[in-house]
């Protein structure tokens, strides 16, 4: 009798959130992740609106004379298409506007599944530079959405050195 009480209470626990996810739509957070990289092939199928909730985090660190910015598909409830393309920018200078930095690498993705990360990485060049992770990214027939780390000041060594 208590098995079966367990369970109904975790069925009912897990419609609660998918309900509640319902409800919530897309979001993305920020978040420091780990680094690794995972490539797909493109394919010309129609993407229609599958999933109900997608969270996307991003990030930026250094280390070993290197910068990266690191996007991961932290979580995708019911199957969707997560286009993600990951920029890494730089500037002697600090500014805050992208544009007016210099592009340093750029991955892509046309489907970035649940618990994977895409890499966008540089060396540093033994330059002490400000650096600015960039996003963009659509879900499924969403519109494009963009997101940035804000600029950031990395030693030589990439290791970092603040806000600003």
């Amino acid at each position: 009798m208590r098995h079966k009480r367990s369970f109904s209470l975790a069925v009912a626990a897990m419609a609660l959130f998918a309900g509640t996810m319902i409800f919530c739509g897309n979001q993305e957070r920020v978040s420091a992740e780990s680094v690794s990289s995972e490539e797909t092939t493109q394919t010309d199928e129609e993407v229609s609106t599958r999933g109900i909730f997608t969270s996307l985090s991003l990030s930026i660190n250094g280390g070993d004379g290197k910068v990266w910015a690191t996007v991961r598909n932290d979580i995708t409830i019911f199957p969707s298409t997560v286009q993600v393309i990951v920029e890494l920018y730089y500037s002697e200078e600090y500014t805050d506007n992208h544009e007016n930095m210099i592009v340093a690498d750029r991955q892509a993705t046309t489907d970035l599944n649940m618990g994977k990360t895409i890499v966008a990485e540089s060396s540093t060049n033994g330059r002490e530079l400000y650096w600015q992770g960039r996003m963009r990214y659509k879900v499924d027939d969403g519109t494009w959405e963009v997101r940035n780390t804000g600029t950031m000041h990395y030693s030589a060594d990439g290791e970092f050195m603040g806000i600003i």
